[in-house]
């Protein structure tokens, strides 16, 4: 299951990886509101000694997964009740994606059609994905990435007209506290959540330059997450804090002489592929974190995860707001 990858395309599955979390900006904005690229920048900061922890790991114990390492470290019994925690964050966080791909889609496109619809061709899709192997989600990643940065550039430069700088105003005018819960969120949701690539670095075909990679991919999401707060900032001002998507509803008001109209199709596009991407990769690492743990065959864990994630996502996430709210 799954061939060789290279730097270069690991660098860019990170990039998709993150930016698979691009809804999470707006659950910033209702805590940080108008300084939201302010705690985007701090979270980052925040989360890069561990980044630089997890690329010590990688030389340290070069060609071994997250699972082996833990075993070196703490030991065969230790190191697998630790291993099988990893595991469970790993499935929660394909479970929860997998829910904020599904809200998105019942609240903005597909409206009266049942999560369910929608989370079976999903996880059937990455399914098939996992079964191809690490590979085949990185070479998507590479297109997922590109695509990504192209959208968000052209949308911005479509919204300058709508664009009030004043908007940012007032700044940091809320207590110390709550710069500091959206800042730990940005850093423990979409930079550290990426501790998952422990698990895909032993398919790396080359390790060089691994660490510019791995802090470049993470970066440049980091930077598409900058642009599209203060845009949406400058777009929508205070009202980021009241929307249910705020990108979303900026790129409504795009209307080139009633020529390039329903443009926001193009971000929901973004969504899906970079979600994608990164329910794929979490549902990757979650086989083959439980395939080393039993020694079992990965190829007879695919499914039966899969129905698990879809199942837990219906009985655990009732709507979006809740989901939104959990994780604020």
């Amino acid at each position: 299951m799954g061939n060789s990858i290279k730097t270069s395309q690991f660098m860019f599955l990170l990039t998709s990886f993150v930016m698979g979390s691009t809804l999470l900006i707006t659950m910033v904005d209702g805590i940080a509101g108008q300084s939201t690229w302010f705690v985007i920048a701090m979270g980052y900061a925040a989360a890069i000694p561990f980044l630089l922890v997890y690329i010590a790991l990688t030389k340290r114990f070069p060609g071994k997964s997250l699972v082996e390492m833990n075993d070196i470290v703490f030991g065969k019994v230790l190191g697998k009740a630790v291993s099988v925690v990893y595991l469970v964050c790993f499935f929660l966080l394909l479970s929860f994606n997998a829910a904020d791909l599904s809200g998105f889609y019942n609240g903005y496109i597909l409206t009266e059609t049942p999560a369910m619809v929608i989370l079976v061709p999903l996880m059937l899709t990455c399914a098939f994905a996992v079964k191809r192997g690490i590979f085949a989600l990185a070479r998507i990643g590479v297109l997922v990435a590109i695509f990504s940065i192209v959208a968000v550039v052209l949308l911005t430069l479509l919204l300058m007209g709508n664009m009030d700088f004043s908007n940012f105003l007032p700044m940091l005018d809320r207590p110390a506290m709550k710069y500091v819960q959206a800042a730990q969120i940005v850093a423990e949701l979409p930079v550290l959540e990426v501790v998952a690539m422990l698990m895909i670095v032993p398919n790396l075909s080359d390790h060089g330059k691994l660490g510019r990679r791995w802090l470049g991919g993470v970066g440049i999401a980091v930077l598409m997450f900058l642009i599209i707060a203060a845009r949406d900032t400058a777009v929508l001002g205070a009202a980021t804090g009241i929307m249910g998507d705020n990108s979303y509803e900026a790129i409504r008001l795009i209307d080139i002489g009633q020529f390039l109209t329903r443009i926001e199709l193009l971000i929901a596009l973004n969504y899906t592929m970079s979600l994608f991407i990164k329910i794929g990769v979490l549902y990757y690492v979650s086989v083959a974190a439980l395939s080393q743990l039993l020694r079992v065959n990965k190829d007879t864990l695919i499914l039966p995860i899969g129905v698990l994630a879809i199942v837990f996502t219906a009985l655990k996430v009732e709507s979006t707001v809740e989901h939104t709210l959990w994780g604020a």
